[in-house]
């Protein structure tokens, strides 16, 4: 979705709320014009659609002087005046890591959505803060979750099957893990890739179809099959684990080395309880039955809480769309 360029003329106003007043303002207060642009990014990558605030750094208490959103660039703008009673301001800027859209945000592990500062300028009637890269693990989780949000809807047509992606940064376990709208990434995941970013967010998307507004059955499913555990493409775990892996990984496009596509579907649906197999099964499903990722969808959706096994799936493929691979019963 693009968003247009955001130019915000701000007036600060102390009381009597925006009274006429002298050049000079009122009780000392002095008036400055100021022409603000620059662009958020991370790692040289642009945030766009992120809040930001121009802050004014003052002795006592930093001030907001005026909000906006990045563009679909992470380009920004201000024009207007500021008043300070404390001389020139020493402004700098805030992001706040929430899409103008409510699609994504970046939150603490108790759901404060976090924020980050950059450096304080010198004043100038022009500033330019050029490109201000915040270079931490959360700008960067914003930029790639978004890229992932966005190749969700091209891919699908459709919006996110929830209000809210939300994204908690600095948690302490081993892995990223997925719920039904939460991702928690761990502080030792860094700077992660887009494989990564992808196969987290397709997780959410099964699981909150499965659950259909039900969080105790994700719970209960994550006990029964011991969803956080440590995993890899061969590894064999159980049909319900692997199923959930490997459906995340055929949507990052992952497990694709010779030990799964070399596989005759005689041998592979024998071994649906490997994930990097599960996700070969999807692709080859997709191919057979000229599918498209919302197909795939499509059967989680209208079968909530009954596909825990790529088997379940496959069958209920057949019922809804006519079409399946061939998986004999005791498998």
């Amino acid at each position: 979705m693009e968003i247009s360029f955001y130019r915000i003329l701000f007036w600060l106003c102390f009381i009597p709320q925006c009274a006429p007043q002298s050049p000079a303002g009122k009780w000392g207060q002095k008036e400055f014009p100021m022409n603000v642009k620059g662009t958020l990014v991370c790692q040289e990558q642009p945030l766009p659609g992120a809040k930001l605030y121009l802050m004014d750094a003052d002795q006592a208490l930093d001030r907001v002087v005026a909000s906006a959103y990045a563009d679909d660039e992470g380009n920004f703008e201000f024009k207007g005046f500021v008043r300070d009673f404390f001389g020139a301001p020493d402004p700098y800027i805030r992001i706040e890591y929430h899409h103008f859209t409510g699609m994504i945000q970046i939150e603490d592990q108790i759901g404060t959505v976090r924020r980050e500062n950059g450096p304080v300028k010198p004043f100038d009637y022009d500033i330019d803060f050029g490109a201000i890269d915040f270079n931490s693990q959360h700008c960067w989780a914003y930029r790639q979750y978004f890229v992932a949000i966005e190749d969700y809807k091209s891919r699908t047509n459709s919006e996110l099957p929830y209000d809210v992606l939300h994204i908690r940064t600095g948690s302490r376990l081993p892995t990223l893990y997925s719920t039904l709208d939460t991702i928690r990434v761990p502080t030792s995941a860094g700077f992660f890739n887009n494989s990564v970013a992808l196969n987290s967010f397709a997780q959410t998307i099964r699981n909150v179809l499965d659950a259909e507004g039900y969080p105790s059955h994700f719970v209960f499913d994550e006990f029964k099959y011991m969803y956080s555990q440590t995993h890899y493409c061969s590894k064999k775990t159980n049909p319900g684990f692997a199923f959930s892996e490997g459906w995340a990984r055929y949507w990052a496009g992952e497990c694709q080395e010779d030990f799964f596509t070399n596989k005759n579907d005689t041998v592979l649906v024998q071994t649906l309880d490997i994930e990097g197999c599960v996700a070969e099964a999807f692709r080859r499903l997709e191919g057979l039955c000229e599918s498209t990722l919302m197909d795939m969808m499509d059967v989680l959706r209208n079968n909530p809480q009954l596909i825990h096994s790529f088997r379940d799936f496959n069958t209920r493929y057949c019922q809804d769309k006519g079409c399946c691979m061939n998986i004999p019963t005791n498998n």
